[in-house]
């Protein structure tokens, strides 16, 4: 995921005191200006996808080596574990291959971010069911895309995240966040149902698909 790549980036530069020539060469790789370090790391953290391929460039100039990285720290789950989490009985699901806002990619880019990641799954670990979650938000998701994901696999099953809401199948399951350490998982789930029932009244309960 290139935001992680970017938080490694921003890592070095901090413990090299955050350089000013590394800060200047990199602003220009991205064509965008600065004053201090507050603000590059604010315009550096907000790149969006389309530019993710001049992250590697950073990588390169600060001779960063990611496999490396990996190998080291090992930040993500790895084949075995999810091997093994599945012989326990846990189910495994898609989340796109490069984890982009889907929203800055076409409808085929989408499509193939979505089918791909299920694909891997399966082909890796030999499961037979089609499990998907949109990241960063379902909200924008066309209603053509969701119809040829339904087509994809009759029994698949879509997570969103737009809260306790129902869409336009069965199939397609949302939910909300309960990722926020500082606030309480008991008023949170609270606060949701309460905002189902608000949507409800106000004629929003019903996800519309465009």
């Amino acid at each position: 995921m290139y935001k992680h790549y970017i938080s490694i980036i921003i890592v070095y530069l901090k413990k090299n005191n955050f350089e000013k020539e590394l800060l200047e060469a990199i602003a220009k790789i991205f064509s965008f200006t600065y004053n201090g370090i507050e603000e590059f790391k604010q315009k550096f953290t907000s790149i969006k996808f389309d530019e993710s391929e001049k992250v590697n460039e950073v990588l390169n100039l600060l001779n960063i080596n990611i496999e490396d990285y990996l190998e080291k720290h090992k930040p993500y789950i790895t084949k075995e574990q999810i091997q093994e989490m599945i012989k326990d009985g846990f189910y495994f699901g898609g989340h796109t291959m490069t984890h982009p806002p889907l929203i800055q990619l076409s409808h085929e880019e989408q499509k193939a971010e979505i089918i791909d990641s299920i694909n891997w799954l399966k082909h890796n670990f030999d499961i037979n069911y089609s499990f998907f979650s949109f990241p960063f938000s379902d909200r924008s998701i066309s209603k053509k895309i969701l119809e040829e994901l339904l087509e994809y696999d009759s029994n698949i099953k879509i997570f969103g995240n737009s809260g306790l809401k129902k869409d336009m199948d069965e199939r397609i399951i949302q939910r909300f966040s309960l990722e926020n350490p500082a606030k309480r998982i008991e008023k949170r789930i609270v606060e949701e149902n309460l905002y189902k029932y608000f949507n409800k009244v106000i004629g929003k309960y019903h996800i519309k698909r465009k």
